[in-house]
């Protein structure tokens, strides 16, 4: 008996230490995921707890889900050559233009946030992306631009030759060549539509496409709103080391995050980001590395999180308290990355504020650290689990083909012969049994 229980405090400790880790081990919520936008989409249902959901059919989910998707996308991808704002953007006529009341709701609330911060956010930026290298072009820029060339793209550009009439609901341009691009806020949208899907099931839900998150209820798993990482921007770029800044518990809450990290073009050998700064024609340079921005839903975040990318810091915090806005930004001054957060900012920081090349240095090694102890409990683990087999004399229980196919065995033992099922149960072993006799 005290073997046993020396055995079962073993994996009660490793397992402990493994989710301390991080580690998810044995979560029952239920998964669905899949490709969209040009990344993943996933969703985690937080049915544990719920017995009385658990008849849900996941397929039917799913299917509902990548159809509302794959509407999203025919309305507002600029990838697909006739898609709604496609046809907008390569149509010359000034004449309106008739989109759906969700088209019309999207393009509402980039108009409310392009107000808001002072044009800043502008979705007729399209023409200024394309001209810098972004988006679906076919030929990257190689060269600087010069200032003729900034003023000429400028030109077509501004929220304000964009007419926009939501009961009719349409879309105008007072210049035949204006186009959109809704990027920067339909993804966030999109989460929230699939959110509204899920929350006809189960009041329990994470929805995330491509790392924009809205989550409600709370994780089943631990009876606490939904804890999400956010991204270390020093650590970002380096897939084998990235590691969490901060986390963040959300309910009933939208999550998204802006960085300089990730998609970046190389002219005449400097690096320009991909974010945009409508009022200057060049992508945004002045040291924010990232911003993260927590809302009531995941297409306001979305789109602020762009949006106060362009800020310069010190605007920037000016804007985020006077506006109340939950949000942790990461910024360089004199050569080093800063983080700050926002008096709503509820999340916690959880690594300290040093230089990227310390950030990405100090994390492998701490890894390893982790690594090595978890193999040290593991270990105990099993060295326990071999002192009662020994002290009970007893076989060690295996499945079929799993402990059976260790090293040493005999030719003539069985590779079932460790196996607890019965023959009835067990194929391969109705097969050894058929053989031997």
């Amino acid at each position: 008996m005290f073997v046993r229980n020396l055995f079962s405090l073993f994996v009660f400790s490793a397992l402990v230490y493994f989710q301390s880790l991080g580690v998810s081990v044995g979560f029952s919520s239920d998964e669905i995921s899949g490709k969209t936008m040009g990344t993943t989409y996933s969703i985690k249902l937080g049915l544990a707890n719920d017995p009385s959901n658990r008849a849900i059919d996941l397929s039917e989910i799913k299917d509902e889900v990548e159809a509302r998707l794959q509407a999203i996308n025919q309305e507002m991808s600029t990838y697909i050559p006739d898609s709604v704002i496609s046809q907008f953007n390569q149509s010359k006529k000034l004449d309106s233009f008739p989109i759906s009341s969700e088209f019309a709701l999207v393009v509402g609330e980039a108009k409310r946030i392009s107000e808001l911060t002072g044009g800043r956010f502008d979705i007729t930026v399209r023409p200024l992306v394309n001209f810098w290298g972004f988006g679906n072009v076919e030929k990257q820029r190689t060269t600087l631009p010069s200032g003729s060339e900034i003023e000429d793209v400028l030109s077509r550009i501004g929220f304000d030759k964009l007419r926009f009439d939501p009961d009719a609901p349409s879309l105008g341009k007072s210049i035949d060549h204006l186009e959109i691009d809704l990027s920067a806020i339909a993804k966030g949208y999109a989460v929230d539509q699939i959110a509204s899907i899920i929350a006809k099931r189960t009041p329990n839900y994470l929805v995330e496409i491509g790392g924009e998150v809205f989550a409600a209820g709370v994780n089943p798993e631990t009876d606490k709103p939904w804890t999400i990482a956010i991204e270390d921007p020093a650590s970002a770029p380096y897939q084998s080391s990235r590691t969490a800044l901060a986390k963040v518990g959300l309910a009933d809450q939208g999550l998204a995050t802006s960085g300089d990290y990730r998609n970046v073009v190389f002219i005449e050998g400097k690096s320009f980001q991909h974010t945009m700064d409508p009022t200057t024609g060049y992508p945004v340079d002045d040291g924010v590395k990232s911003v993260s921005v927590i809302s009531e839903n995941c297409m306001i975040a979305d789109a602020l999180a762009t949006s106060l990318m362009v800020y310069p810091p010190a605007e920037l915090k000016a804007f985020a308290t006077k506006n109340q806005l939950s949000v942790l930004v990461v910024f360089m001054e004199d050569g080093n990355p800063v983080i700050w957060t926002s008096p709503k900012f509820s999340g916690e920081i959880i690594s300290s504020e040093v230089s990227a090349e310390e950030a990405v240095d100090a994390k492998p090694a701490q890894r390893l650290t982790q690594i090595l102890s978890a193999v040290v409990v593991f270990g105990l683990a099993i060295v326990g689990m071999a002192v009662g087999v020994i002290v009970s004399n007893r076989q060690l229980k295996g499945s079929c083909g799993g402990l059976s196919a260790m090293a040493g065995k005999t030719e003539e033992a069985s590779p079932c012969s460790l196996c607890t099922k019965p023959v009835s149960d067990c194929p391969k072993k109705q097969e050894s049994s058929e053989i031997v006799e």
